[in-house]
């Protein structure tokens, strides 16, 4: 009989607040969301963070460390029921800040945002980090997941630029840039492919494996082949049944800049016993072990529609057939953005990116400030008679002429770029003006796979299965009771401060609210107690 798997996601917001001029407003709307979330729905307060609530449907709702919301879905135990959750959380922030929106002075729009990079050159990134239970040694792990955490961008991945170059480079993932270690213990720098972090907020003999290379996406395939694959992986390794022959590459790191940079799925990946692969093949690779191990019943039901989905994604990017431009955010935004910029303007853009790239480099070397100050590039100005920087401009010229390029082509390139860049940032903002959402009420994008009812019923109640019912069961009774301000709420307790007493929750599969009493030296959690920046949340 399968083991039952749980599984959640935890999902960054960004958010812009716009003056009824349409100029951006620099107040401190994020801090309003926690408030009306109180308000609006059944809460109990985070024990381990003053601005954080656990809601009554049990997941967790935070303003986090760079002053950004955060959802982490509750405990689920199937793919399916994580994408609801997930969309459950987009539409709360949805509400929240429809409704921060009308009480706000001056403000006509609260803009909430599904982002992943910044492209004003900050180095800002939005995590969408999954949290996957696993019961053996996670030393297992990375030899047999890295292979595909490498090559999963290939249905996963959000598409955009690379974030950290001034030309327009497409890439499948843009966060892929962001990462910098094949391994690494850090969440919020230094970033690695595979996190090493091992807070299970469980009792022993139960691991979390934390994922932070993912992506906020807004297919709910590519969402549920994401979270579903992904389990059904870490399973499989859990039971022994993966090994890591013919899976493991030489140099994951460029490989995955390697692959995030072929839209054509074709870049060949060196592994390490000599072989050469493309990410579609070392994805099949992964499937028919998996797939093996549920023919022989080791994985539970829904992990027939997941291998099918799967198999049908992969035969799909092999042919590179229409359908992706349907169903995969990645491929999505390229069509996108060619039919923006016209045949001809896309077929040059790599060219106009490598010339900017240049140019650029060129001029904010010689703008230079004292202090290493970086002045915001202004063509005109600089191009202008008696501009400031007169050689750097004369010998941009001579490499434009080398290219056969000239300043006009550069202006344009310019203004395109700024403008895909802005397609791609309102392509993952909320609500009817967010241009999936418009893609999908034209029909050119895929259909919801989860029903309108099921994701606003996710937004009041738990998922079943786990201890995240006992959870939002609590919370909603004590809310309901009015006693629900003397109590802290976190993954593995709910705390009565005011009398000592406690039910625990560390058993990820609890099924009963049990009070007890804390014995010996052990205290009520301390409510709103500040844990570490890079705590990260989930059970």
């Amino acid at each position: 009989m399968a083991l039952p798997l749980l599984m959640g996601v935890e999902t960054e917001y960004a958010i812009t607040a716009f003056n009824r001029d349409g100029s951006a407003d620099p107040g401190g709307w994020v801090d309003s969301f926690i408030p009306m979330a109180r308000q609006r729905r059944p809460y109990l307060a985070d024990a381990h963070a003053s601005k954080g609530v656990y809601l009554g449907n049990a997941a967790r709702f935070l303003i986090d460390a760079g002053l950004h919301p955060e959802y982490a879905t509750p405990e689920c135990t199937s793919p399916r029921d994580a994408v609801t959750h997930v969309r459950a959380g987009d539409r709360l922030m949805l509400e929240l800040s429809s409704a921060i929106a009308e009480v706000a002075p001056g403000v006509t729009e609260l803009a909430v945002f599904r982002n992943n990079v910044d492209y004003g050159g900050a180095g800002t990134t939005w995590g969408s980090h999954e949290s996957l239970l696993f019961r053996g040694d996670p030393r297992t792990l990375p030899a047999a997941l890295i292979g595909h955490l490498v090559t999963r961008i290939i249905y996963t991945g959000a598409g955009g630029f690379n974030p950290l170059v001034p030309g327009a480079e497409f890439t499948l993932s843009p966060r892929v840039w962001m990462l910098e270690h094949v391994i690494s213990a850090n969440s919020t720098s230094a970033r690695g492919i595979f996190h090493t972090k091992d807070e299970s907020l469980s009792v022993a003999g139960y691991h979390r494996l934390h994922v932070l290379c993912g992506e906020s996406v807004c297919s709910d395939l590519s969402l549920l082949l994401r979270v579903g694959v992904t389990a059904l992986i870490v399973a499989t390794i859990d039971a022994g049944e993966m090994g890591t022959e013919e899976l493991e590459l030489m140099a994951p790191l460029e490989s995955i800049r390697a692959v995030s940079s072929d839209p054509e799925c074709r870049a060949s990946l060196l592994l390490r016993n000599g072989e050469r692969l493309s990410a579609i093949d070392l994805q099949r690779r992964y499937l028919r072990r998996v797939d093996d191990y549920r023919r022989r019943g080791g994985l539970p039901e829904w992990a027939d529609e997941i291998c099918t989905r799967w198999s049908h994604a992969l035969d799909q990017l092999a042919r590179q057939s229409p359908w992706l431009e349907e169903n995969i955010d990645w491929a999505m935004k390229r069509a996108l953005f060619r039919r923006w910029a016209g045949s001809e303007a896309w077929s040059r853009l790599g060219a106009h990116s490598d010339a900017w790239r240049y140019v650029s480099r060129k001029f904010e070397g010689a703008l230079k400030a004292p202090g290493g100050e970086r002045p915001t590039l202004q063509l005109e100005l600089l191009l202008s008679e008696g501009g400031p920087i007169p050689d750097a401009v004369a010998r941009a010229t001579r490499y434009l002429r080398s290219k056969k390029l000239d300043w006009e082509g550069v202006k344009r390139f310019c203004t395109l770029r700024a403008e895909l860049m802005e397609i791609d940032v309102r392509f993952g903002q909320l609500g009817p003006r967010g241009v999936f959402e418009q893609l999908q009420r034209l029909a050119t994008a895929t259909q919801p796979l989860i029903a309108a009812d099921a994701i606003m019923a996710a937004q009041w109640e738990p998922p079943l299965g786990s201890r995240a019912k006992v959870r939002g069961e609590l919370i909603q009774s004590l809310h309901e009771s009015g006693k629900g301000g003397f109590h802290g709420c976190g993954w593995t307790r709910v705390s009565n401060l005011r009398e000592g007493r406690h039910i625990d929750l560390c058993n990820p599969f609890e099924t009963e609210a049990r009070w007890q009493r804390c014995g010996g030296d052990e205290q009520p959690v301390p409510i709103f107690r500040q844990r570490h920046m890079e705590e990260e949340t989930f059970f």
